[in-house]
């Protein structure tokens, strides 16, 4: 979502809170939530952490991880939900399962609780180009675009040829004005992935910003031909050609 594209230039202000202590207040949330009770031999809080650390180094990834990507492959959301949930309190820092967390919670609409745990994902994961995206998406919804953009960026400097992320940073773009910006940036997801319908139907709304309708109509009719149930881009293609005729 090419130097078009602002690629990350290291400073990101949404960034400033994350400093390397934000795992030990992970730890000390997590603790908080479960209490003493769960290592009675531990009788500090930093024996608990180290309890916590000794269990995060045993955990086997694959069983869970794989059982929690079948829930969400089959859309059984729910229970995808509650075992993140179960792994992100017994694994406070397994970040794989905040970012599935916060992903499964966005695609509820349930979008300020998502932004708090993708924002856990993304600390723990810091080269997790998917997690920037899923928060840049929600931090979009919230009307945080500004900030949403840069999230994009950054998941665009950790995986260049990501082109659901150059598709929303085209998005986002367009919402806060930049055309051309927003044109460079859905042409290169196109370049990445030239049979994304979305892609080409944003681009052809991004063209009608800059006055060049022939083009957004060939845009939009690509998206209809690619996938011929789309939403908006029918709408859309009706819309600029009764204008056309009219005009």
């Amino acid at each position: 979502m090419d130097n078009t594209h602002s690629q990350s230039s290291g400073y990101f202000p949404f960034l400033d809170e994350f400093d390397s202590g934000f795992s030990e207040r992970l730890l000390d949330m997590h603790l908080f939530r479960s209490g003493i009770g769960r290592y009675p031999q531990a009788e500090t809080a930093r024996h608990q952490k180290e309890a916590i650390r000794t269990d995060e180094k045993l955990f086997s990834n694959a069983e869970q991880i794989n059982a929690l990507n079948h829930l969400i492959n089959q859309s059984r959301y729910a229970e995808a939900q509650a075992l993140a949930r179960n792994i992100t309190n017994r694994y406070p820092l397994q970040g794989y399962a905040w970012h599935a967390l916060g992903a499964i919670l966005l695609q509820q609409g349930q979008t300020e609780e998502a932004l708090i745990h993708l924002k856990s994902a993304i600390v723990l994961l810091p080269s997790d180009a998917e997690a920037y995206n899923n928060y840049g998406c929600a931090l979009e919804r919230l009307g945080r675009k500004q900030e949403a953009e840069r999230s994009y960026q950054y998941a665009i400097s950790i995986r260049a040829d990501f082109a659901q992320a150059h598709h929303n940073l085209g998005v986002v773009q367009r919402e806060l004005g930049q055309y051309d910006d927003s044109h460079n940036s859905l042409q290169h997801a196109i370049q990445i992935a030239p049979d994304y319908a979305n892609a080409h139907y944003n681009l052809g709304l991004t063209l009608v910003r800059l006055n060049r309708i022939d083009e957004a109509v060939n845009h939009i009719q690509v998206a209809v031909k690619i996938k011929p149930d789309h939403p908006c881009a029918r709408v859309a293609l009706d819309i600029i050609q009764a204008n056309l005729a009219v005009a």
